[in-house]
């Protein structure tokens, strides 16, 4: 049997929340947050009470990966939105509890316009924000920021964006996951860090978190790998849920361009964020000239010709002896 795709996932998933709900006599339905973005949470609507939200594609990994039957699923997560708990939604809707994400531009324009939901237009992706509302033990509260936020506080979307930006790595739970070189038979090593600089080492990483690769656009996060890398930090954010965050002269090793193209290539389509490359130094996110593709192309020649260069030099040092 073909797996299921994450639409058909989504929409069984859907459907036994809201039978088993149904069937203990509940009227209230499940809902998402999010809905037609890449980041979408389930919970349940309680109008002025906002209860513990799932993200969807998790549970899509974890069934995929392990093929958890569909009813256990969909009874484990209606055992979340008991045990957790609610709070009022006027506790999760502060400027305090906004953070930053990422989506493609293109895909995502039309959702966000008729959901009315601001955003921000960076190069090829729009920027868009969350209320996160984390309390002990793992259990998250969110909610969308829309228009009628903007125009409660009479703020702009350039105001929000500054607010969220001043969050801190621990704050907004941006972690990395470094890249390690390994032997051929076991390819690439990981290891799962919170962004902290006493951390990090000079090695690339994929960086995420609660808001993926919103995460990005904080510059205590980035500065987190500044203090350790100590010259140009080169990012990519291939996936709305993972950028790697690589020190400049990495670039130009083989096995590091390896590990990039295998990242993107195993991007699901619908999660493909951007073909932009960035660079950081002292504060700044400036985006390079070269589009992504145009980038590897570079370094990928670049690295030909050293190995070509290298041959050649070995060849004469052979016939000269």
């Amino acid at each position: 049997m073909e797996p299921l795709t994450y639409e058909q996932f989504k929409q069984i998933y859907l459907q036994e929340i809201e039978r088993l709900l149904k069937q203990r006599g509940y009227t209230i339905k499940p809902v998402i947050i999010g809905e037609g973005l890449s980041f979408e949470n389930i919970t349940l609507d309680l109008g002025e009470k906002i209860c513990h939200s799932i993200d969807i594609q998790e549970v899509y990994a974890a069934h995929f990966k392990n093929n958890y039957p569909k009813f256990h699923i969909a009874e484990q997560t209606l055992k979340c939105f008991r045990d957790f708990g609610v709070v009022q939604r006027e506790q999760v809707e502060s400027k305090e509890n906004i953070l930053a994400f990422a989506t493609n531009l293109n895909k995502s324009k039309e959702t966000l316009e008729k959901a009315r939901i601001p955003y921000l237009v960076i190069d090829d992706m729009a920027v868009y924000f969350k209320f996160i509302h984390e309390i002990p033990f793992g259990k998250t509260m969110e909610s969308i920021v829309y228009d009628s936020h903007l125009q409660e506080w009479g703020c702009s979307v350039e105001l929000v964006f500054n607010i969220a930006k001043q969050n801190k790595a621990q704050e907004i739970g941006a972690c990395a996951v470094n890249w390690v070189e390994l032997p051929e038979d076991k390819l690439f090593g990981r290891v799962q860090t919170i962004v902290d600089a006493k951390h990090l080492c000079y090695e690339p990483y994929d960086l995420f978190g609660l808001n993926g690769t919103g995460a990005m656009f904080y510059p205590e996060v980035l500065h987190e790998f500044e203090e350790v890398i100590h010259e140009h930090l080169i990012i990519v954010p291939y996936s709305e849920r993972e950028a790697a965050v690589i020190p400049e002269s990495c670039m130009r090793e083989a096995w590091v361009q390896k590990e990039l193209h295998q990242n993107i290539e195993k991007t699901e389509p619908r999660l493909k964020l951007s073909n932009h490359v960035y660079s950081y130094e002292n504060g700044k996110l400036n985006r390079l000239k070269e589009t992504l593709e145009e980038v590897l192309s570079a370094m990928s020649r670049e690295a030909d010709a050293v190995a070509v260069s290298y041959e050649n030099v070995t060849k004469h040092k052979r016939e000269g002896r």
